[in-house]
């Protein structure tokens, strides 16, 4: 278990919840 995957994961993770986060409000207006 590498650290830096666990943070690859997390990183991506984060980046596909901000995508989402953007494309809602892009939606809502």
């Amino acid at each position: 278990m590498h650290p830096r995957g666990h943070a690859s994961w997390m990183e991506t993770l984060l980046n596909v919840r901000t995508l989402s986060m953007q494309s809602r409000s892009l939606t809502c207006r």
